[in-house]
């Protein structure tokens, strides 16, 4: 016995040696470390000390777990651990600062789990805490699945006491965000008998809580709060013992949460009551709600006491109303009538102009009846337009889907298009039995088709069997022309699902739609697919497709191009947590394609895979060009080599290349300016993020040379293109024959482009065709179309570009002959609409031939540009000839040479043109019938005077000129009437036909009563003869005779009412 008594002293002594141990400050340290192996999760630290009694200090804190990362920058704690062996857990002061939580919990429960009933039991405490002082700062919390966060800038505990026999302190919280609001609890009693204030404050702004509570229940009041411009009203009292129940009214008025938040709406009135208790699987409740907003309404009004009735009602007329990140209308109600877990829901919908948030639709209808229980027939239907959704777009949708009791018979129809997927129809049917929460048969009827996938139909009945626990289809097997596909599908309740398939396709245009809707994959294919998933994605995939003896098509504009080859060969599969694409193309000859893509990190789920890291290498040998017309459509019969060997890393988002790329022995035709080039070569070395380029091509018989940079930096496409050339012909056609040297520099930032440099023309002819004799519309003509939708460039040009023509511009054009030379220099800047330019252009060695007269241009002539638009410069050019003018009768001077021409000044919309004579001693009307016939206007012919009276129109000479040289003009002639005006004409009826048309018009009085008048139209060749007696200043009588078939001749008797607005 004794020697017992000693062991036990022993082991007595050591386990005090131990505890002794780890109470010092080398044996915590160790404690620390001892615990950093055996709990889950990470645990490290920067500096650790102190003693478990206290103090302990902490400085960079970290925990890393599966469930969440929790990091502290600092934390100090003072307590008495003594306390512990009498319950309680004393803190004198803590102290924590820049705490940061990462919540990763998931979501896991499953559609089949039940929500169990909270259990009943009074309130109980295993251990006392009081907390003298406690102090956090700074705590940021984020939760990665519902993106939930956090930023609470402090949380302050004072003289907290909370044991069975006591409950009291203060509690504070400053909250930055969601919102920037701050919040205290004032506790006071026990247990058995407490009472607490809680205030919620923003600036001015305060909601007060009175409550008091037991161990079997709490009660909450809210009364008269004035809050955010209105008022809150409510009572809450909930019980949790011996059964849980609640009871509680709310009641608001103009209340505006836009005070809190911006994104929160006015609630105009609001009425909410509810009461109920939950024992069982569900809760038994009744509630009511009538909540008023800005454009919406919102009702709901039930009860569920082991079975449903329940109504609810929303109207809203203007979504963005209640958040800014809302718009449109919309119209919904609905009711849950029947036994708890089968009831029947009834549902309606109606919206407009939808967009809340990722999702939107231009218009969606919909309504439905649904019983759980399957003993009534089952109904859906909905429709859409333009429906938007992150992963889908629906430019329609329409879904009708019906069935009988027990579903024994289901009938489905779906249309939709999407920007890939034109057309898509489906229709099937099912049959079957329901039995024991269990639907069993099968597809009976199916078609669906589309633009891209053609018309397929099921073969021949598939069975199908759905259940809670799984879902099995399959085989299924569709026909489509030459093309047959068979695949087999499950999906169990844990959320895995597999799906095999396989079979032969006419074609891959499915796939190549997703590139171009041009572009067509024609060739038989056999394909295999095997995939198997979870709920997070896909775990397994293996898909393979092989095609022989097919061709690649572009079709676009009524025009194709066809690349035929013997194989190609696609297919992609997962391995080891990586997804790895490969496709080859054997055009035939010596041609390939071969590109492997891997993607590493790859957890199954695409929506995020452009952000993951990539390796590609693709090598190419191509000599079949003709497919570059379709993406540069003004060249013509490209031809070349290309070969290339590329490799590319990072990500889809964020690509880096590297490799070469060359085209050789390259020609390629311009047909708009009749240009070859040839020796065309290209040659592109790619380097991390960064593609260095040259390029040649033979113009003529000169070299043009380009060279630059593109480089990819934060999602922008970076470039730097250095172009050079001399003497390079850049347009060779029979109106414009023009040689270049270009030294001029591109750079691209993202969709801005900035063009600089300077291009020399050194020598050119300029001859473009005549269109003087087309016949045109005339500019009073209106034509009635489509209004155009105004097309917004995302690009953004900016020029800053010196032109200079040499010495051998010639300009060949209207009878015009001549030569220009300057300098101009092109601006564009951001803040422009246009380009701009500023220089002059001048014209030498000039003449113009005009109706065999040959005027000429005057030395000082010139085009000029003050930062004006290209298409609007300044005008000074002087146009004259020599004339000979004959002595008049009675005059001693013999013949004078005398110059007359044109003066054009202001600018090409708004010419200013005037007419002059050296010596000036000429009318307006002698110096334009002189520039055109060599003679005084006096000596014109009536045809000749027309011609004169269409220049005096066409020259838009000032208002004042061209009454003066009309009115010169008739002096002159001693007529009464002259000019161009609109006439209508009528047949031999009486009745009018055609339009107003101009007409030439000359007139005299040959008496006082008499008066003769001829019309000739100028657009439809018409001569028409009038003569006039003139009664009195009211009665005339008119004959009228036309030179013409289908103009009518007669005799009117006219009477004015007013004063007559005749000549006469």
């Amino acid at each position: 016995m004794r020697w017992f008594n000693r062991l036990f002293f022993a082991f007595l002594i050591l386990f005090v040696a131990i505890v002794a141990f780890f109470l010092t400050p080398y044996g915590f340290h160790q404690s620390i470390t001892f615990a950093q192996r055996y709990i889950p999760g990470t645990l490290t630290y920067k500096k650790i000390s102190g003693t478990p009694f206290g103090p302990i200090n902490i400085v960079g804190l970290n925990y890393k777990s599966k469930e969440f990362d929790f990091s502290a920058e600092n934390a100090h704690l003072e307590w008495q651990l003594p306390m512990l062996l009498l319950g309680k857990i004393d803190i004198i002061d803590f102290q924590a600062s820049n705490i940061h939580i990462l919540d990763k919990n998931q979501d896991d429960t499953t559609d089949n789990e039940k929500i169990a009933p909270p259990k009943a039991k009074k309130l109980h405490l295993p251990l006392g805490l009081i907390i003298k002082n406690a102090s956090i700062r700074n705590i940021v919390y984020h939760h990665v699945q519902d993106k939930t966060h956090f930023n609470i800038h402090r949380i302050f505990v004072r003289r907290f006491k909370l044991t069975t026999h006591k409950i009291n302190g203060v509690i504070g919280v400053n909250l930055k965000k969601p919102y920037l609001l701050n919040g205290n609890i004032l506790l006071d009693g026990n247990l058995s008998n407490y009472h607490f204030i809680c205030t919620v404050s923003k600036k001015a702004e305060k909601l007060r809580l009175v409550g008091h509570g037991d161990k079997r229940n709490a009660y909450i009041s809210l009364n008269n709060n004035k809050l955010f411009g209105g008022s809150i009203h409510g009572n809450f009292w909930l019980h949790w013992f011996p059964k849980i129940g609640w009871n509680s009214i709310l009641k608001i008025s103009q209340l505006n949460l836009k005070q809190l938040d911006p994104e929160l709406p006015l609630i105009q009135k609001a009425s909410i009551s509810t009461d109920g208790t939950w024992e069982h699987d569900a809760p038994d409740f009744s509630m009511s709600a009538d909540i008023t907003l800005p454009s919406t309404q919102i009702i709901v009004q039930g009860k569920h006491f082991h079975e449903w009735n329940l109504q609810w009602h929303v109207l809203s007329n203007d979504l963005s109303q209640l958040t800014k990140k809302s718009t449109g209308s919309i119209n919904a109600s609905g009711t849950i009538l029947g036994p708890t877990l089968a009831p029947i829901i009834q549902l309606t919908l109606q919206g407009k102009n939808l967009n809340i948030g990722p999702y939107s639709a231009e218009q969606i209808e919909g309504k439905s009846t649904l019983d759980l229980s399957w003993r009534t027939p089952t109904h859906l239907e909905l429709k859409g337009i333009e429906i938007k959704t992150p992963d889908v777009k629906l430019d329609h949708l329409a879904l009708r889907l019906s069935g009988s009791s027990e579903l024994k018979q289901v009938d489905a129809q779906i249309t939709f298009s999407t920007p890939h997927t034109k057309d898509f129809t489906l229709n099937t049917q099912l049959l079957g039995a329901l039995n024991s929460a269990m639907w069993q048969g099968k597809i009976n009827q199916l078609t669906f088709s589309s633009k891209e996938l053609g018309a397929w139909h099921v073969k021949s009945p598939t069975p199908l069997f759905i259940s809670q626990q799984k879902i099995q289809l399959g085989p299924l097997c569709v026909n489509s022309n030459a093309s047959h596909s068979c695949l087999k599908a499950s999906w169990d309740d844990k959320n895995n699902w597999s799906l095999n398939a396989n079979g032969n396709l006419e074609n891959l245009n499915f796939l190549s739609n997703f590139i171009s809707e041009y572009l067509r994959t024609n060739a038989p294919t056999h394909y295999h697919l095997s995939v198997v998933g979870t709920k997070t994605g896909i775990q397994q995939l293996n898909a393979d497709f092989h095609s022989q003896s097919g061709s690649i098509s572009y079709q676009r504009d009524f025009e194709s191009v066809n690349i035929p080859f013997q194989e190609l060969h696609l297919s992609a599969k997962t391995e080891e947590k990586k997804l790895i694409v490969n496709l080859k193309i054997n055009p035939g000859q010596k041609d390939f394609v071969n590109t492997t893509f891997i993607i590493d990190r790859f957890t199954g789920r695409f929506v995020y895979i452009d952000t993951l890291p990539i390796r590609g290498d693709m090598q190419l040998h191509f000599s079949k060009l003709k497919i570059f017309k379709f993406f540069i459509p003004y060249i013509d019969e490209p031809t070349g080599i290309i070969e290339g060997n590329i490799k590319m890393t990072g990500s889809l988002n964020n690509p880096s290349w590297q490799g070469n790329l060359r085209l050789t022995k390259g020609t390629v035709a311009i047909p708009q300016f009749k240009l070859k080039l040839e020796n065309l070569t290209i040659a592109l070395q790619a380097k991390n993020h960064q593609v260095n380029y040259t390029a040649s091509a033979k113009s003529g018989v000169q070299t043009l040379t380009a060279q630059g940079t593109s480089r990819f930096q934060e999602g922008k496409l970076l470039s730097d293109i250095n172009i050079h050339g001399e003497n390079i012909l850049v347009s060779n056609t029979p109106e414009y024959t023009i040689y270049a040297s270009p030294d001029i520099n591109l750079k691209i930032i993202d969709h801005s482009s900035v063009l600089s440099g300077s291009i020399l023309i050194p020598n050119a002819l300029i001859k473009p065709a005549d269109f003087s004799s087309t016949l045109t519309l005339p500019d009073d003509v209106i034509i009635l179309s489509q209004k155009e939708t105004a097309q917004t460039s995302p690009w953004a040009w900016l020029v800053n570009l010196k032109i200079s023509l040499g010495n051998d511009i010639v300009i060949d054009t209207h009878g015009l002959k001549g030569k220009l030379k300057g300098e101009l220099q092109i601006t564009r800047t951001a803040d422009q609409p246009n380009a701009v330019a500023t220089g002059q252009l001048h014209i030498s060695d000039a003449a113009f031939d005009a109706r065999g007269k040959q005027l000429t241009i005057a030395p000082n002539s010139y085009i000029a540009y003050t930062h004006d638009s290209l298409n609007n410069p300044h005008l000074n050019i002087q146009a004259y000839r020599s004339v000979t003018i004959l002595a008049q009768a009675g005059t001693p001077l013999g013949p004078t040479e005398t110059k007359v021409g044109i003066d054009i000044k202001g600018t090409v919309r708004h010419p200013i043109v005037t007419m002059f004579s050296t010596p000036a001693n000429l009318s307006q009307a002698d110096i334009l019938s002189y520039l055109l016939f060599n003679q005084p206007a006096g000596g014109s012919s009536s045809s000749q005077i027309s011609l004169i009276l269409q220049a005096v129109k066409s020259l838009r000479l000032s208002r004042k000129s061209e009454d003066s040289s009309i009115s010169q003009i008739q002096q002159t002639l001693g007529i009464t009437e002259l000019g161009v005006q609109q006439q209508l004409y009528v047949d031999a009826l009486g009745t009018p036909f055609g339009i107003n048309q101009s007409a030439f018009v000359i007139g005299k009085y040959l008496t006082p009563n008499i008066y003769i008048r001829y019309n000739h139209g100028l657009v439809r060749a018409v001569d028409i003869y009038e003569i006039r007696y003139i009664i009195n200043k009211n009665w005339a009588i008119q004959t009228e005779i036309g030179t013409t078939g289908d103009v009518g001749n007669g005799m009117d008797i006219l009477y004015n009412i007013s004063r007559p607005n005749f000549p006469w």
